[in-house]
């Protein structure tokens, strides 16, 4: 196999973490969800990914399907160029990072990823991962983006504890709604830090960016360096109208884009927040043709 040390990867990593803690979603889990909950990775075919992989609570065999992978760090440490290996399946050590590398070159399809180890796999250590042609992710996007559908209303309360209509706040041409915790939450601040880098491109795009939190502290904007304004959703209203709660009365993260008539284009909701900023700009492209 050709080496990938030194070809042009893709920027968007991807990241991967093992966990067995409680959470929402399962005990056994990936990036926080079990399989069924969690959504299938797509990747384009005829590209090279980088991996970063991980896992807290104890060590786990990562294993990945149809296509092997390049193994270019362990622990902190880079391996030399001429001793780098191919492998399908390695060791991610508790509290470690390996870095390895992908080229999907020829099959493009679904298959899976997993913990080698068949009870935690049985248990929902596992992921589907979809690899297509550039050109079928483009026709999966205008179909995403044509899926319009009306929004609820609901109220919620701004900065000075002010009530006010989630209508009135949308954008002249697109809102961005992104659904967060709190700011106790490691992953919402992962979210609001990633989205505050993309200020530029989503003003370019005409998109006005709004935070509802499901914490009343937050609508306040304590200790958030984020660009974009903060309301609190008070009863969680809003919350329970757009499915970002589940039957335990947990809220989960979510992203919604709506244009100017209130109609949403695209929407998420998962128990990890959703960092695919490239997609929804392109969601938006199409959204305002």
């Amino acid at each position: 196999l050709e080496s990938l040390v030194d070809a042009d990867i893709n920027p968007r990593k991807q990241e991967l973490n093992f966990a067995q803690k409680n959470s929402p979603s399962g005990f056994f889990n990936i990036n926080g969800e079990t399989y069924g909950d969690i959504a299938p990775r797509v990747l384009t075919l005829d590209t090279v990914d980088e991996w970063v992989l991980n896992s807290g609570q104890s060590g786990h065999p990562y294993h990945i399907h149809v296509n092997p992978f390049q193994i270019i760090e362990e622990g902190g440490v880079r391996i030399p160029d001429e001793e780098t290996i191919w492998r399908d399946t390695v060791f991610v050590p508790q509290d470690e990072t390996i870095i390895t590398r992908t080229h999907y070159q020829r099959f493009d399809g679904e298959f899976v990823l997993h913990c080698h180890i068949l009870d935690h796999e049985d248990n929902g250590m596992m992921q589907n991962v979809q690899v297509w042609s550039a050109d079928k992710i483009q026709q999966d996007t205008k179909k995403r983006a044509s899926l319009i559908y009306a929004a609820p209303e609901a109220m919620l309360l701004d900065v000075n504890g002010q009530e006010v209509e989630l209508k009135d706040l949308m954008g002249e041409q697109l809102t961005l709604i992104n659904y967060f915790l709190g700011e106790d939450c490691v992953h919402c601040n992962e979210q609001l830090r990633i989205f505050a880098q993309y200020e530029e491109a989503f003003t370019k795009h005409g998109i006005k960016v709004l935070c509802i939190s499901s914490k009343e502290e937050e609508a306040l904007g304590k200790g958030s360096d984020s660009p974009y304004p903060f309301y609190y959703d008070k009863g969680r209203a809003n919350f329970k109208a757009g499915g970002f709660i589940d039957s335990d009365n947990y809220p989960k993260h979510g992203v919604e884009l709506r244009n100017s008539k209130g109609l949403i284009l695209f929407k998420k909701s998962s128990y990890t927040p959703y960092l695919d900023v490239p997609q929804l700009l392109k969601i938006a492209e199409l959204g305002t043709l």
